[in-house]
């Protein structure tokens, strides 16, 4: 079937060409249109019945127009009614990802831009749309190659394209890189559940070299004062059969390198990998700095992977948290999980429905649901009160959320009735108290959301609200992760239970625990930690940065009752890294101060904040480390297997870079492919159909010169 064609039904009118469904305004309620017209030939009649007119066909035209204009205003000003579904043609898409990071610009000599648009040239067909794309650790538009990413993360790049390409007729992904990649999971095992096909080029030389590498360093970077840190230092070789080579070990201090140990490895074949254990033992208080080192007489290409610094911090004493609940519950074990991994912290885990303490050597009280119908927690929040310990209230489906309310004075919870409700989280941009390692909103808002009761949640001014609830696709403004005080008591409060499945989605998409264990370890730290009640508080985001990334030193300033006051003036002072020296004005937020300097290059650095504050400057220290980030300036010959196992498991097909011209003979023929046909239903607005209020016009103006012309009022 061929042509176009239009039919009119009792409550809609279709319009076809070609044999599809172009466009169906869609009539949802007869009834409602039938009183409209019958309202409108009411009032018709009542204006028309006493005009003194004897032709008869004019008398029927002005009324025709009177009921049409009132008939379409009806429609304009009441209710929409009407529907329309719209067909539309979505051109296949193939999208094209071209490594971006540094490794590349030693691949091959050519102009990579220009390769590049050969490539896309000799694929190009009128019936395909190519979108081209960037990527390192993100995905970015074609006019961001330069080639100096610093990561490369495949895994997510793929991922990325899939999911926000697969409603827009993605048929393929062509990846050109060398396939090493520093950051994420490994390609190979992407989910691609749509099955798009994965063409790959790769780029760069196959075969491997000589070369010694240290593979990881396996140790705590926070140990206790008397307490022994192993130290694991795994080694990989290749092609070094025969050869022998030392594992130094040196601490870094102001007067040079000072050799703590060191151990001799021989390779026995051409793919060697040993584990060498060090042990760091009678470690003074503050932080110390090591380097590992591998030395050999072999001549390798590689020596930037054959050393690795790392930072120890050593305290004199660990946090100790107490969680307290009266029923058993997956979060507790989570809880403990967390708090268990980080050797500042010594945790105890009480679980009681009447028999629930807490020791006085504590620094922090988890009250996990308490209060609630077994156990009102009032005696234990009075004794945490009067000790000055710090309480990081879980709320969840047992709470008894009038009693929390009468307990404490920075948070008043409303309940609306047992209405189970999903909260996901978003990061809070304006929080300051501490910072995460990964800031990113992405992390927190593809975690499954937690649950609780419907309510809603009225905070002091002073509350500092770290993550904000999301209730399905709409943001909200009341707190999920909190903290307040209340007569210089800290209090936290996490309003939703369910925590563990996080550290579960954690690790399925990471494969470990590092970002909920950060996430973690600052709420714990930042309320456990003893009050002093310094007037000058300093956080960093990092104190461990790749050069080149931004990071962020922040101040919080307090008066002698360590309520929160602002300075009359704020500086930081940052020394180091080969003789650097700069003063800085720190930048005033809401509640801090915040400075993220620029252009610090590979170093350590001692930094003082310097404030004044009700006469008297009041000061605070701290240090960081920037370390030189080239994991991409380190030669690897080209990923070969995995790049080829992942074109094959993917049905794509695979290319050695000069064979990319070759590319085009493997894509669909333009005869071949077929376009997708979506339908779209939009409801239209009668107040949105400029075209009514023509036609009204118009029929109004008709009806007036009529009436004027014949002498009718």
């Amino acid at each position: 079937m061929s042509g176009f064609f239009c039919v009119i039904r009792l409550k809609s009118i279709l319009l076809t060409f070609a044999g599809y469904k172009l466009f169906v305004i869609q009539i949802e309620n007869y009834f409602l249109l039938f009183l409209f017209a019958l309202l409108a030939i009411s009032i018709t009649y009542y204006f028309l019945r006493n005009q003194a007119l004897n032709i008869r066909w004019v008398k029927l035209v002005i009324g025709g127009l009177r009921f049409l204009s009132l008939f379409t205003l009806l429609v304009l000003l009441l209710s929409p009614i009407l529907k329309c579904t719209k067909t539309k043609s979505i051109k296949p898409k193939v999208v094209v990802l071209f490594d971006n990071s540094r490794s590349i610009r030693s691949v091959t000599p050519m102009p990579q831009k220009r390769e590049l648009n050969k490539i896309i040239e000799s694929i190009e067909n009128t019936t395909q749309d190519i979108v081209v794309k960037v990527f390192d650790k993100k995905v970015k538009p074609l006019d961001s190659l330069n080639q100096s990413g610093s990561r490369t993360d495949i895994y997510s790049a793929i991922n990325s394209v899939i999911s926000k390409n697969l409603d827009d007729h993605l048929t393929r992904i062509i990846l050109i890189t060398d396939g090493n990649y520093n950051e994420g999971n490994n390609p190979v095992f992407i989910n691609n559940k749509a099955m798009i096909p994965i063409d790959v080029v790769l780029m760069g030389d196959t075969v491997r070299v000589s070369d010694y590498k240290i593979e990881n360093l396996e140790f705590n970077n926070l140990m206790l004062q008397d307490e022994t840190n192993p130290l694991n230092v795994i080694v990989s070789a290749y092609g070094t059969k025969s050869n022998e080579a030392n594992i130094v070990l040196e601490e870094i201090t102001s007067s040079g390198a000072k050799l703590i140990n060191q151990s001799k490895i021989k390779s026995n074949s051409n793919f060697f990998s040993q584990s060498i254990q060090f042990k760091l033992v009678n470690l003074s208080k503050g932080k110390h700095y090591y380097r590992v080192t591998i030395k050999s007489n072999l001549k390798e290409r590689n020596l930037r992977d054959n050393n690795r610094e790392f930072s120890i911090e050593v305290i004199d004493g660990a946090k100790q948290v107490e969680i307290l609940s009266s029923f058993p519950h997956p979060d507790l074990t989570a809880l403990k999980s967390w708090l268990i991994a980080n050797k500042g912290f010594k945790v105890n885990l009480n679980v009681s429905e009447s028999n629930l303490s807490f020791s006085e050597k504590s620094d922090l009280i988890v009250f996990y649901q308490l209060p609630n119908q077994h156990n009102n927690g009032r005696a234990l929040f009075e004794k945490a009160r009067s000790s000055g310990k710090s309480v990081l209230f879980v709320l969840g489906s047992k709470s008894d959320y009038s009693m929390f309310n009468l307990l404490q004075q920075c948070y008043k919870v409303n309940l609306s009735g047992n209405i189970s409700q999903d909260y996901s989280a978003r990061l809070n941009s304006s929080f300051s108290k501490f910072y995460l390692k990964d800031p990113s909103q992405e992390i927190f808002q593809n975690y499954p959301p937690l649950s609780n009761n419907l309510l809603t949640i009225e905070s002091k001014s002073e509350a500092s609200h770290l993550l904000l609830s999301r209730l399905g696709r709409i943001d909200s403004e009341q707190p999920l992760i909190s903290f307040s005080n209340q007569d210089n008591m800290q209090i936290g409060l996490i309003a939703a239970e369910n925590l563990w499945k996080w550290r579960v989605a954690n690790y399925q998409t990471k494969k470990n625990f590092y970002e909920t264990q950060d996430l973690m370890d600052k709420i714990i730290n930042y309320l456990a930690i003893k009050k002093d009640k310094k007037q000058l508080v300093i956080n960093m985001s990092n104190d461990n940065i790749p050069e080149g990334d931004n990071f962020t030193i922040t101040a919080n300033t307090y008066n002698e009752l360590y309520q929160p006051k602002r300075a009359t003036k704020i500086k930081c002072i940052i020394q180091g890294g080969g003789q650097v020296n700069k003063t800085y004005d720190m930048l005033p937020l809401e509640s801090s101060y915040s400075l993220s300097p620029k252009d610090l290059k590979a170093g350590r650095y001692k930094f003082e904040i310097l404030a004044e504050l009700g006469g008297k400057v009041i000061r605070d220290q701290g240090d960081f480390t920037i370390y030189k980030d080239d994991l991409e300036d380190i030669y690897s010959p080209a990923n070969y297997d995995d790049m080829h196992n992942l074109a094959l498991k993917s049905g794509g097909n695979f290319f050695m870079w000069k064979d990319r011209m070759n590319l085009k003979q493997f894509l669909k023929p333009e005869s071949d492919i077929k376009v997708k046909l979506v339908e779209e239903t939009i409801r239209l607005k009668a107040n949105d159909l400029l075209y009514l209020l023509l036609f009204i016009l118009l029929l109004l103006s008709a009806e007036w010169l009529l009436r004027k012309y014949f002498g009718l009022n």
